[in-house]
């Protein structure tokens, strides 16, 4: 009796292993493995390759592509490019709806024409990334899959069509690498915390001067443009200077949105009997003890025509520069953000002119008043003040070799208008492409960029214009700034921000060009 119980239950046991191997081969659907291969397939066009496509026709090749597909795999296509096919039956209502719906989603998911490259397959090798890059790589391919898939979610990357662990990592380092990247440039330069901010209603308002503003906060001023002094090895093509009254003297100082502290000229100051204050406090105190720095106040107010140049309860104060410090013939010192936060700016160079307006002091008004100028065709670049380890002011930018091509890179872009010119330091080169060493003088090569700066409402600014890197080191300009690291950073000098009209609001954190 146990052996007959024995044999029918391995006989039940053989049938139902028979069943379930012969009923999904008739009635169900397709496995895991053939699904996977059909959503590859339906996936297989990506947003970069029908952006990248400069062909005329490429529209109608696509759709000549798509009517050779089987049924399912064009129902696919279709659902992908967010076309709806509930009412579809058969290949020709697809076809149908391929012609009307899915030749405009087509249309919608190509991006316009001067955006193209932008936005074109970037490429990167794990090993050419800064270091924080590769150590937060390292770090997602530790995660779980849940996790991983939606950090890459979060990132911009479709994970639709991923559906194990193995498939996310491969997307991580095919095309997580630049998107990684990209997020921690905007990390770096305090994107992210300021897009977390309100913004006004009126930011960018085309009329915000017909508001009432009283004589005392608005002034206009002279603008120079001397040929700048050698820094670095450099020649400076031009500087921007304006004039600030100090008592019954007119004074030219330089333009300088990377200091903080203003500085003026130790025969300047002692000539117009300013007073002296002590030792800077936040210099190094050999740099003090040799070039005899000493900050000084001067009695008589700051003026950039009738308004207020500084705090009328502060006084006007300067820290001196090294005796015989090299600047341009006439000048006296240079403007820092120290006054220049102060105050919104609307340098016109061709007219070499400058408008003023002092800003609200209190918020939230300080943060939210539109600028009293005229922002009609005016781009908006915004900047973010970042600690690289000083406080600077920073934007993103797309760089990329004007001659040879290739891939855009985002780096740091740093304002400078004392810089000598537009420099990059040699990670960014090497990332380019560009060789060092081939054409270069004893110190520097100089190359040819695109730049795309900001990524406002209104789209990039678009540049073209000569970069200089160092040769063997970089040049000393981002050593004194602390930016000689491996992150790729661009600075912006005067031959990119001042070619036409420049409006400067620190308040706002923004440029208009």
């Amino acid at each position: 009796q146990t052996e007959q119980l024995y044999y029918s239950l391995c006989l039940g046991v053989a049938s139902c292993v028979c069943l379930t191997r012969s009923y999904p081969q008739r009635y169900s659907t397709h496995s895991g493995r053939l699904r996977r291969k059909l959503m590859r397939r339906a996936f297989s066009t990506t947003n970069d390759e029908i952006g990248v496509r400069d062909d005329a026709d490429y529209i109608e090749q696509k759709l000549h592509e798509l009517r050779s597909l089987r049924a399912r795999d064009l129902k696919l296509h279709l659902q992908w490019l967010k076309v709806d096919t509930k009412s579809c039956l058969d290949k020709e209502s697809l076809l149908e709806l391929l012609d009307t719906e899915g030749r405009r989603a087509l249309k919608a998911a190509q991006p316009p024409q001067d955006t193209r490259s932008r936005i074109s397959g970037r490429t990167a090798k794990l090993e050419e990334l800064p270091k924080e890059v590769q150590e937060r790589v390292a770090a997602l391919q530790n995660v779980g899959a849940s996790d991983l898939k939606s950090e890459l979610t979060s990132l911009g990357l479709r994970t639709d069509n991923c559906v194990d662990k193995e498939e996310l990592i491969e997307l991580l380092l095919r095309d997580g690498l630049i998107a990684i990247e990209h997020d921690m440039v905007l990390q770096r330069i305090g994107r992210h915390a300021a897009e977390a901010q309100p913004l006004p209603a009126d930011y960018s308002s085309p009329f915000p001067w017909r508001k009432p503003v009283g004589r005392s906060k608005r002034a206009t001023c002279k603008v120079y443009n001397p040929l700048g002094v050698a820094q670095y090895g450099l020649k400076a093509a031009q500087t921007v200077a304006i004039e600030v009254g100090i008592g019954q003297t007119d004074n030219r100082f330089i333009v300088d949105t990377v200091a903080q502290a203003s500085r003026i000229k130790p025969e300047i100051a002692h000539m117009m009997r300013a007073r002296d204050q002590g030792v800077p406090s936040w210099m190094d105190p050999f740099t003090v003890a040799k070039y005899d720095i000493r900050n000084v106040i001067f009695d008589q107010m700051g003026w950039i025509n009738e308004v207020h140049a500084c705090n009328p309860t502060t006084g006007f104060r300067f820290t001196t520069l090294p005796y015989r410090f090299p600047m341009p013939p006439g000048i006296c010192g240079t403007f820092g953000m120290e006054y220049l936060k102060r105050m919104d700016w609307d340098f016109s160079f061709p007219k070499f002119v400058c408008d003023v307006s002092v800003t609200p002091k209190r918020e939230p008004l300080r943060s939210q008043k539109p600028v009293p100028f005229n922002l009609v065709g005016m781009q908006v670049v915004p900047v973010f003040t970042v600690q690289l380890p000083v406080p600077l002011l920073a934007c993103l930018v797309d760089l990329r070799d004007a001659n040879g091509g290739g891939d855009w890179l985002y780096v740091t872009g740093i304002i400078d208008l004392a810089a000598p010119c537009t420099m990059c330091n040699r990670v960014a080169a090497k990332r380019l492409g560009i060789d060092t060493d081939n054409g270069a003088d004893e110190l520097h090569k100089t190359f040819r960029v695109d730049l795309l700066m900001g990524d406002g409402p209104d789209g990039p600014v678009k540049r073209s214009v000569d970069a200089v890197v160092g040769v063997d080191n970089d040049i000393k300009r981002f050593e004194e700034l602390g930016l000689a690291d491996d992150w790729p950073t661009v600075l912006l000098g005067p031959d990119v921000l001042c070619r036409s009209r420049l409006i400067f609001s620190p308040r706002l954190q923004s440029l208009w060009l």
